[in-house]
């Protein structure tokens, strides 16, 4: 039976569409210094995913030697990539019918989690070895997950897509979660202090019209909240540094505030000049020496990075 020509032709406007869905975006990698008054100085930067497509999600491993990321290559679905600081190569880590996202080492390295779309669309925390074999489902009953953030005692903090989006905890296993609050951001990080999870909720005015976003840290062992401190505008992605502070991206610039010293956001770099703009996700290296920061793809073409 020959295939129904119009049938095949809105299968692939659909999965191009799919495609088009994921913004083109590659992993940068900055080294810097930290004087003692506080200020960055960046070096080089280097582009560990020059390529066309969507390089997205850098995670270092606890050791340093490496960086887990989500890579969208010449399929309509994401698999996880692992990036070797000391050779600059990149391998490919999982292989399936099934798109990953999010990979989280764990706190010895030896594994993973990563939000995987499953071939019916249901999305669920998966834990895997770090050669993308041996998967075990993290939380069966708990979907769908969006993102996630490891706490201690093998307890989540989690990201649960709706209307609007939640903040829910779980333990690794169990069943089911517990719902904290609603309207929140999709950044979700261990804080320094080795308990809690910080993450970004959408606070509205009395008059429901003004909007502002506040990053606030949870317990997920007693789900107690507190507030810390009001994001910048139009910020969205934080992390925490090694020194113990709160970075944020905006636009081509990099943002910090010191809990302790009371501070404001202060901008610490703005890199138009190296033609970085649409900064999102961000993570600091263990040592403290390198940032990976994820930024909007050059308009031109680039050459794809080494297999």
């Amino acid at each position: 039976m020959r295939p129904n020509l119009a049938i095949l032709c809105l299968f692939f406007l659909c999965c191009a569409a799919v495609a088009r869905a994921q913004p083109a975006v590659d992993i940068h990698l900055l080294e810097f210094s930290r004087a003692e008054d506080g200020s960055l100085q960046f070096g080089s930067n280097a582009n560990m995913t020059k390529r066309p497509g969507y390089d997205n999600q850098p995670a270092f491993l606890p050791d340093g030697s490496g960086i887990l990321f989500t890579s969208m290559r010449d399929t309509l679905q994401s698999d996880i990539y692992r990036y070797e600081l000391a050779t600059g190569r990149i391998h490919r880590v999982t292989d399936t019918p099934e798109s990953e996202y999010s990979p989280t080492p764990t706190a010895d390295g030896t594994r993973f989690s990563t939000v995987r779309v499953e071939l019916d669309e249901t999305q669920r925390l998966w834990e895997l070895d770090m050669a993308g074999e041996d998967p075990v489902l993290v939380l069966p009953a708990v979907k769908p997950v969006g993102y996630h953030a490891w706490g201690p005692d093998n307890r989540l903090a989690l990201f649960v897509l709706g209307e609007p989006h939640e903040l829910h905890l779980a333990t690794r296993g169990s069943a089911p979660s517990t719902l904290i609050c609603k309207d929140i951001g999709r950044s979700l990080q261990p804080m320094p202090d080795g308990r809690r999870i910080s993450f970004l909720q959408r606070s509205l005015a009395e008059d429901d019209e003004t909007e502002s976003w506040w990053i606030r840290a949870v317990d997920p062992v007693d789900g107690s909240l507190e507030d810390l401190v009001e994001a910048p505008v139009d910020a969205q992605d934080h992390a925490w540094s090694p020194w113990g502070s709160i970075f944020m991206t905006q636009g081509s610039k990099l943002l910090e505030c010191d809990l302790d010293e009371g501070a404001p956001w202060q901008e610490r770099a703005d890199f138009a000049e190296q033609g970085l703009s649409g900064l999102t996700r961000l993570a600091f290296h263990p040592g403290g020496e390198l940032l990976a920061l994820v930024a909007a793809e050059p308009a031109e073409d680039s050459e794809g990075a080494k297999e």
